[in-house]
C-alpha cells in the first residue's frame, strides 16, 4: 500500500506501508483492529530514483514495484 506522495524542493517521497486488519469474535460482537506500519521509502527526483528499507539500506525498486500495486505509475 502507498501513502500519499509528498513533494519537497523537487524531490518526491513515497512511503510504502503494510496494512494489517484483524477480526475476532467477542461474545455477540465482532472486534476489528488494524495496524499501519511503514515498510520502505522511495525517493524520486529528476536525478535519482532509489528505495530504502527502515534500516536505511537500499533495496531494489523493481522488487517494490512487483510487491506494491500502483507504485510503478507514480515513478
Amino acid at each position: 500500500m502507498i501513502s500519499g506522495p509528498m513533494a519537497i524542493a523537487g524531490i518526491t517521497l513515497i512511503l510504502v506501508i503494510k496494512l494489517s486488519v484483524n477480526c475476532q469474535p467477542a461474545g455477540n460482537n465482532i472486534v476489528f483492529s488494524g495496524v499501519k506500519q511503514p515498510v520502505s521509502l522511495v525517493v524520486k527526483s529528476p536525478w535519482i530514483n532509489k528505495a530504502f528499507n527502515l534500516d536505511g539500506d537500499e533495496v531494489p525498486i523493481s522488487t517494490l514495484i512487483e510487491e506494491t500495486p500502483g507504485l510503478a505509475s507514480m515513478l
